[in-house]
């Protein structure tokens, strides 16, 4: 009875393990949480909380459209636009000297630097009906510019499709494109016309964006009454993966938690054998 009783080293290292396997989990635990904390408050480069985008056939709808939102009051703004950040994007190779990048490209239309909440450094935006932008006038993304190794971006010439000149006229704050997941990449934004709209983009208070894409979703079934409301948040990604970092969380706590009750059950027991022995 003695004997059995007696700690020896398999007891020991049932211990260590026991108290190292709860450590492990509460440790990833609170490194998951951290990062889902991260995600939340990373500025990825435009307003990804106050934006809701809806996808229209033509130049026709977008207008009836935009002009049904305009009549709420708390629509900061709406802007039309071919591709945009999140939802579409397409990627060449552009040429400056004797040096090549591959680069992000979207086609917007007019406001929409201000609707998607981008911040200009340096530059202006495009002008409003200018067939000049459409033609040749280009805003990018500092990486861009870095890439480029440019101090003074603005006026410089690209090619793209190894014929069409383009020249930077604005500059604006590091995108990321594709979330957190994946690496920044550098991005080139050109005008395009308003036949060419296939985005509504609409921007307003967070606090009154629920009832926003309600209006939203009721001026659609006036104005579009046999087709589906398509509108979704903009930032409805970003939320899926706090969604899977607070699970991730929570399993973690748990498994912790459980690991904690097991080794304190081992101490208590190795604690009994020790006063057995004595």
């Amino acid at each position: 009875k003695v004997k059995s009783g007696g700690t020896n080293y398999f007891t020991r290292i049932l211990l260590a393990l026991q108290y190292a396997i709860s450590l492990a989990a509460i440790i990833f635990a609170i490194a998951f949480y951290g990062n889902s904390l991260y995600q939340r408050d990373f500025d990825i480069g435009f307003d990804q909380n106050g934006v809701i985008i809806a996808y229209v056939e033509n130049q026709g709808e977008f207008e009836t459209y935009r002009n049904a939102l305009l009549q709420n009051k708390d629509i900061v703004s709406v802007a039309g636009s071919q591709h945009s950040i999140f939802s579409s994007r397409y990627n060449d190779p552009v040429k400056h000297g004797s040096k090549q990048l591959e680069v992000d490209i979207i086609d917007v239309g007019d406001d929409y630097v201000k609707t998607m909440g981008l911040t200009l450094l340096e530059g202006r935006d495009f002008r409003k009906d200018s067939e000049t932008d459409q033609k040749e006038s280009i805003i990018v993304t500092k990486k861009f510019a870095d890439s480029f190794g440019w101090d003074d971006p603005l006026g410089k010439e690209i090619i793209w499709m190894d014929s069409v000149k383009l020249y930077v006229t604005g500059v604006i704050k590091d995108v990321y494109t594709q979330g957190l997941w994946r690496e920044m990449e550098p991005l080139m934004i050109r005008y395009t016309s308003r036949d060419k709209y296939s985005h509504v983009i609409v921007n307003g208070p967070v606090s009154k964006l629920p009832d926003i894409n309600n209006f939203m979703e009721q001026q659609w079934k006036t104005i579009f009454p046999n087709r589906l409301y398509n509108g979704w948040y903009l930032n409805a990604g970003m939320a899926e993966a706090m969604t899977v970092n607070n699970n991730i969380v929570k399993m973690f706590a748990f498994m912790g938690l459980i690991a904690l009750i097991l080794s304190v059950t081992g101490l208590f027991t190795l604690v009994s054998l020790n006063i057995i022995k004595r």
